[in-house]
């Protein structure tokens, strides 16, 4: 199941660094190049992310 994520930040740094957090978190599978946002207020960029498989440990099904 993917999961569309936008992401709005002041610049391209904070942006930079959420995207990174989700990454630890979800898996990345699209990323949109950084746009700057049409009002002039910081910067958006689409993320496509899926749940990341189930962890297991070992005799588990």
């Amino acid at each position: 199941m993917t999961i569309k994520i936008r992401i709005v930040a002041a610049d391209a740094d904070q942006l930079d660094a959420a995207a990174v957090a989700i990454g630890q978190v979800l898996t990345i599978t699209r990323e949109s190049r950084p746009r700057a946002r049409r009002s002039g207020d910081g910067v958006s960029l689409y993320l496509d992310v899926e749940l990341p498989p189930p962890a297991t440990t070992d005799g588990a099904r």
